[in-house]
């Protein structure tokens, strides 16, 4: 069986493709992989069986990611929470890993991952478990007040009250004001997890490529933010993929407030499924603070060939520079993460 490599971006049958495949996210699109090769010179590129000039009927996307920080490698892919490998023939998808694997051997690329949803890597593949994290959805089929009810009583129903008696400001939109007050709160949370915040033309870019499809919503008091959200809207889901806060935010109940005005957002888009993203396992408030919109919980496993790379090398460097970043000056913050997200992905 022949395989064969699409650019995703300017080859339009990839997005004729997505389009219409159900299990494509906003991961899939080529305005996430256009934010992508801006942003960081990552290259997208899809491989599948069907032959130049077909209609596309399976395909799984890679980009090629060069670090000598944590080792050059093929992601599917980068900054994603998720992105499913769209075969659903087992013979094909073991025929594409099976051309992966090759490449492998032949290039100067040490290892490759995958982040699938459904459709892990079958045993015969080489591809071994690498990392486990918690996916959380919220089904918003049903009403509103259905939704509302089975949120936590304490945690989710009594901050939201508590922050709507607040008055707080609320914006919402993508143009540059909008993101540059997002970022400076960005900046905000990044230091108080100790990681330093993607660069700046990370947002601009994807507000670029995903235009109305990428909506950032702040909520303010006394007119300086203290909570906001940016989501991507994708056929029917919206995710929630970058949050922050302030501690006078979190203090507001700040954050269920935005989480449930962007749900009402959402289902009058037409959305069905709200991705509140990937947690680490160890992060226990998270997840918990997750589970208790009522949402599902699913385990989300990363899959990687071969198992043992560089790149945990630079992994513990960056583990170890945890305290600095506490501590560093905004604009060396700021610079850190314009160095570093290059070689993370």
């Amino acid at each position: 069986m022949a395989v064969h490599q699409v650019d995703p971006i300017r080859d339009p049958r990839w997005m004729e493709f997505i389009s219409e495949h159900p299990d494509s996210s906003a991961f899939h699109t080529p305005s996430w992989l256009q934010a992508l090769e801006a942003t960081y010179s990552y290259h997208p590129f899809v491989i599948s069986t069907s032959p130049p000039g077909a209609r596309l009927r399976n395909g799984i996307l890679f980009c090629r990611v060069e670090s000598w920080l944590t080792g050059s490698r093929l992601v599917s892919v980068p900054f994603a929470d998720h992105c499913e490998l769209l075969v659903d023939d087992p013979a094909d998808r073991r025929e594409l890993l099976g051309f992966i694997a090759n490449m492998l051997s032949k290039t100067q690329f040490k290892y490759t991952e995958l982040r699938p949803l459904e459709r892990e890597p079958e045993d015969n593949c080489g591809f071994r478990p690498s990392r486990r994290c918690v996916l959380h959805t919220l089904d918003l089929r049903p009403t509103l007040d259905e939704i509302l009810k089975k949120s936590h009583k304490t945690s989710i129903q009594q901050k939201i009250r508590r922050a709507q008696r607040q008055q707080l400001g609320d914006t919402e939109g993508n143009g540059s004001q909008q993101i540059d007050r997002f970022y400076k709160l960005h900046v905000l949370t990044r230091r108080r997890q100790r990681i330093p915040p993607q660069p700046l033309e990370w947002f601009h870019n994807l507000a670029r490529y995903f235009g109305d499809n990428l909506q950032i919503r702040l909520l303010s008091k006394d007119n300086q933010p203290v909570a906001g959200i940016l989501t991507l809207h994708w056929k029917n889901a919206v995710v929630d993929k970058y949050s922050c806060s302030s501690p006078q935010g979190n203090n507001l109940g700040a954050i269920p407030l935005l989480l449930w005005r962007v749900i009402d957002y959402a289902k009058q888009l037409g959305a069905s499924t709200f991705d509140l993203g990937r947690s680490d396992y160890e992060d226990t408030g998270l997840v918990e603070f997750k589970d208790r919109w009522g949402s599902h919980r699913r385990e989300l496993r990363y899959w990687r060939l071969p198992i043992q790379s560089v790149s945990d090398r630079g992994q513990w460097k960056l583990q170890i520079a945890r305290p600095i970043f506490a501590y560093m000056p905004g604009r060396f913050l700021m610079a850190s993460g314009r160095i570093l997200y290059r070689h993370i992905g």
